[in-house]
Order: structure tokens, then sequence, then C-alpha cells
């Protein structure tokens, strides 16, 4: 079982993975906006996180950076999910690592 965060400020979306998720197996945290993601983050251990870049306040691409320089979680597998594929791409230049279509294994 691994313990995955989902941050999301659209409840429905936040609640719909977490309960497929659920199903799985897997241990789900959840954070509706970037700063309680990162409170999570800095408090218990995650194995994955599934974050939205659409969020109020700090981004997803402000989440990403604040990981990528904390020791700790830089090499902590980050899954992006957004409504709009225009905002995702041009602005993930040098923020994305890996664009693998493996995904990490989570069992």
């Amino acid at each position: 079982m691994a313990t995955i965060l989902v941050v999301d400020d659209s409840a429905s979306s936040r609640n719909c993975l977490a309960a497929l998720l659920r199903a799985d197996g897997q241990q789900v945290l959840c954070a509706d906006n970037a700063w309680r993601g990162l409170t999570i983050l800095e408090s218990m251990p995650v194995d994955l996180v599934i974050l939205d870049l659409q969020l109020p306040g700090m981004n997803g691409f402000g989440f990403l950076k604040d990981i990528q320089q904390n020791r700790k979680l830089s090499s902590l597998p980050v899954i992006v999910a957004t409504a709009s594929r225009w905002t995702a791409v041009p602005t993930c230049r040098g923020i994305v690592r890996s664009t693998s279509a493996d995904p990490p294994s989570i069992r």
C-alpha cells in the first residue's frame, strides 16, 4: 500500500480520485490547496503526489518548485493534472524532470 497525496481545489475531483485510489487499497491524503499539501508533505511520508496545476493562491508550479528545492522531497514522484493542456505544456519546461510514459510503482 502506498500513501498518495492528492492536491486539488475541486472537491469533486479530489473526492472521486481519492475514492478510486482507496478502492485500489491505497492510503490517500487530500489537500485543497498547495499550502496544505506542503504542510502534509513536511509532516508525514508520502510515496506519490497527484497535483492539479490550477490552484488558488500558490499554483501547482509554485508547489513543484518548493518541493524541488527541498532535499527531502526533491525525488518525490508527482503526477501533474490540469484541465487545460495549454497551461501545462509551455510552462512545464524547466520544471518537469521526466515525461516517462511508465508510471511509478505504487504497490
